[in-house]
């Protein structure tokens, strides 16, 4: 009976070993979200934060075509539109410059700007980014700024782009209403970012294969350690209402408490960073950033430049002296110049 109860054991053991080897050598999701690999097989995304690049790229981005709700600036150079399409079922608004004169063969590469930090209910499109956008549109590009949701009259609730993905989804299908124009290249894609736009932009790069380049103007971007130790983990600005302040605190401090303070070497943080998946799209990235720059430290800026070089993707980093957070003193000028022909040269 003994011989029996042992053998028994032994089969068991045997079992759990057998069992142990076949999970050991099974792929774990976090091996998808390590590897940043697109050959992977994709994983289901019921499980995975929605803020992880992984659930974000297997969403769907169907909008249907821009509706104008009003024409706002009729000029020689480009004619100007308040617009609004959906994402996730809300009403988002936002503007539209079409540049003037006949249609180039294959129609007008397009600019997607990305703008920084408003306060959301005081947030007003036809009164922010007039002299960016009034640039890229006589340029030749048709220049799309979506308001984001809880912004302005925007449907929905501001969560901020930092730590929660409604942001991004709402300039990802801001993306598919434009290139539903009849006048757009839908493949000559570009995304400009100020700010919080720049975060906002780095994910959307992450997200979306048809963009072409990349330009970040004092932009809070970079990988999350970096950024939460060199711009959230410092003394704060007065962004926001008091109430504002606390929501997007208390957001951060719940996920900070959940998954761990921002490290490399914690999966959660790596697979919501859009770093981790730098080296995929080799496509540039330029960066403009003031040197005076009391909201976003220029620190940042020369980091995220070094993270690039690291990884080994292409970029261009531009300081300006005397220049504040939106770069629009003496160096405006000469900082967009740049920013256009950045984009003009990956069309050649």
């Amino acid at each position: 009976m003994k011989k029996i109860h042992y053998l028994a054991l032994l089969s068991v053991l045997l079992l759990i070993g057998v069992a142990f080897l076949y999970q050991s050598k099974s792929p774990s999701p976090l091996d998808f979200i390590r590897t940043g690999s697109r050959d992977t097989a994709p994983l289901p995304t019921t499980s995975l934060h929605p803020l992880t690049i992984v659930a974000l790229r297997a969403r769907s981005y169907d909008a249907e075509a821009l509706r104008i709700e009003q024409t706002l600036v009729t000029d020689a150079a480009y004619t100007k539109y308040l617009v609004s399409y959906l994402s996730d079922g809300l009403k988002i608004y936002g503007v539209m410059a079409v540049p003037a004169g006949e249609v180039p063969s294959g129609g007008w590469p397009i600019i997607i700007l990305n703008h920084g930090f408003i306060t959301p209910k005081e947030y007003d499109n036809t009164a922010k980014y007039v002299a960016y956008i009034d640039m890229m549109a006589r340029a030749g590009f048709v220049t799309f700024m979506s308001d984001y949701r809880g912004h302005g009259e925007s449907e929905g609730v501001a969560e901020g782009g930092y730590f929660a993905p409604g942001y991004a989804i709402d300039v990802m299908h801001g993306i598919k209403a434009v290139q539903k124009m009849s006048e757009v290249n839908p493949n000559k894609l570009f995304l400009w970012g100020h700010s919080m736009g720049g975060n906002v932009s780095m994910r959307v790069r992450a997200i979306e294969p048809a963009v072409q380049a990349t330009i970040i103007w004092a932009g809070v971007v970079g990988s999350y350690p970096m950024i939460y130790r060199e711009f959230f983990n410092r003394p704060r600005t007065t962004e926001g209402t008091p109430e504002q302040r606390q929501r997007w605190s208390s957001s951060r401090q719940s996920m900070i408490r959940q998954y761990g303070t921002p490290s490399a070497s914690l999966p959660y943080w790596n697979s919501i960073d859009p770093m981790t998946f730098i080296s995929e799209t080799r496509t540039p990235i330029q960066i403009h950033h003031g040197e005076v720059d009391a909201t976003v430290p220029v620190a940042i800026g020369k980091l995220f430049a070094a993270e690039l070089e690291t990884a080994q993707v292409a970029h261009e980093l531009y300081l300006y002296p005397y220049e504040d957070h939106n770069i629009n003193g003496a160096s405006f000028g000469i900082a967009m110049s740049r920013a256009i022909e950045f984009f003009r040269a990956q069309m050649k």
